[in-house]
């Protein structure tokens, strides 16, 4: 994905569209690295972009996520006679780059890359019904350094509305006091408005 969007910094005509664009994404998050909860979890985000020169432009953007323990892994415990639950919420302050070549034209490809503070919250408890009131719990809050990753391709509705389709790569410092590192991968659809 970083090739791609050095191909896009490099390709593309010098003119972009000098419009301040805001957008909402609403996309299905998978944590591919570092992080226990696999299930696809419903992440949302807002962005604000606005061009620097040419096909180049900054980009800031907050989004969140919460990830949980599939549910065919609570039915395991409830069969064991356990009732167990984890649960991570992840969201993030980021800004960088983005670039947008051919951003005149009706159909055309983007890319992004930021930086930022990602805000870390996890739970997990663990309740043993046959032996009464034995019960372990475990939480732990961090704010951490992170990067953001996002290519896709970009359509003009009407006027000045947009829609894109995207594939993005969160990555993260995981868990507190270690070098750990925990990525979630997000293909999302994005409604933007330039005005």
């Amino acid at each position: 994905m970083a090739a791609w969007i050095v191909l896009l910094a490099c390709t593309g005509p010098t003119a972009a569209a000098q419009d301040t664009k805001v957008g909402f994404a609403v996309g299905a998050a998978v944590a591919v690295a570092g992080i226990a909860l696999q299930e696809p979890a419903l992440a949302v985000s807002g962005w604000v972009s606005r061009p620097i020169g040419g096909p180049y432009g900054w980009r800031a953007e907050v989004s969140g996520v919460r990830l949980q323990m599939p549910d065919r892994d609570r039915f395991r415990c409830a069969a064991a006679g356990i009732v167990c639950d984890a649960v991570l919420d992840v969201s993030s302050l980021t800004g960088g780059l983005q670039l947008e070549p051919w951003a005149e034209k009706a159909i055309a490809p983007y890319g992004y890359a930021t930086i930022g503070l990602y805000r870390l919250s996890a739970s997990a408890e663990a309740l043993d019904l046959r032996g009464g009131s034995i019960q372990q719990s475990e939480s732990w809050n961090d704010s951490a350094f992170g990067v953001a990753l996002g290519s896709g391709v970009r359509v003009r509705l009407i006027g000045r509305t947009t829609l894109r389709a995207e594939l993005r790569y969160s990555g993260f410092r995981f868990k507190p006091g270690t070098k750990h590192w925990g990525s979630i991968v997000t293909p999302s659809l994005t409604t933007s408005v330039a005005f």
